[in-house]
């Protein structure tokens, strides 16, 4: 069966609260807090009370387990999810040597939880 699936990374649930910089033309266009629902080795997806549009950068904090992981990005996709919040779906495109040793840990935990290999 044919699969649209572009991810490369599996993803798991984070919950994870982040800031956001949204970037417009490479100035600042907008800063706010959200939550990342759920994140891989190259993506997340956010839940914040604002839109963003898709293809604009970002610049991201994420917190996962207490530890600040400093991440650029580009929204893929962006929709209403209900109410007053919108769901965005940011591909990585940087993310600094540290960050990504606290990114790789985070998700070799979900993977031993959930295969039993931390692989």
């Amino acid at each position: 069966m044919a699969t649209n699936e572009k991810r490369k990374h599996i993803r798991f649930d984070a919950m994870a609260p982040s800031e956001v910089c949204v970037y417009s033309n490479n100035i600042l266009a907008g800063t706010g807090k959200g939550r990342a629902l759920n994140i891989s080795k190259g993506g997340a997806l956010l839940e914040t009370p604002f839109p963003i549009d898709k293809d604009q950068k970002l610049a991201m904090t994420i917190v996962l387990d207490g530890e600040f992981v400093y991440i650029s990005g580009k929204v893929a996709h962006s929709q209403c999810s209900g109410g007053s919040c919108y769901q965005t779906g940011v591909e990585f495109f940087a993310v600094d040597e540290a960050g990504r040793e606290i990114l790789d840990r985070y998700i070799a935990v979900f993977m031993k939880a959930k295969t039993g290999n931390p692989s």
